[in-house]
């Protein structure tokens, strides 16, 4: 029941003026309860980072910690969302729990996953966390491809 509040607010947020910081005043410090939670994504990560050096994930979200995790480990990172979420305090709150460079990251917002302008093979690894399942299969191809 709770999710269908919080999905009510939020989509009253989206089609408010001052809508995103409104959301953003409701849900409190979220970085506090996502780090740890990206801490574990880099981990589960990790046996597939030995030879990355470019990066590109999709939907960065509000909090850009799988980012700055990647460039501790010094990959590079391309990430993408259609709405500029990351705040300074959101980056500095990151850089705090994750460690890492924010001047080893690109990030695109608002901006089109599937319109990237890198060159062909430029990235080692492409991924995002809890986004595709929200699109539609052929925008999910065009971002991949």
């Amino acid at each position: 029941m709770k999710w269908l509040l919080k999905s009510g607010a939020q989509a009253v947020f989206a089609r408010t003026p001052g809508g995103l910081h409104l959301n953003r005043l409701f849900q409190g410090d979220i970085a506090q309860a996502l780090i740890p939670l990206k801490l574990k994504s880099i981990e589960w990560m990790n046996g597939a980072l030995s030879n990355v050096k470019v990066a590109v994930e999709v939907g960065t979200g509000w909090v850009p910690a799988i980012p700055l995790g990647l460039t501790a480990r010094g990959i590079r990172v391309h990430t993408y969302d259609r709405t500029r979420y990351v705040t300074q305090k959101a980056i500095d709150d990151a850089l705090a729990g994750m460690g890492g460079d924010w001047s080893m990251v690109d990030y695109h917002a608002p901006a089109d996953a599937a319109k990237t302008g890198l060159p062909d093979e430029s990235a080692d690894l492409h991924f995002s966390f809890s986004v595709f399942e929200h699109l539609p299969i052929d925008t999910m191809k065009d971002i991949l491809r």
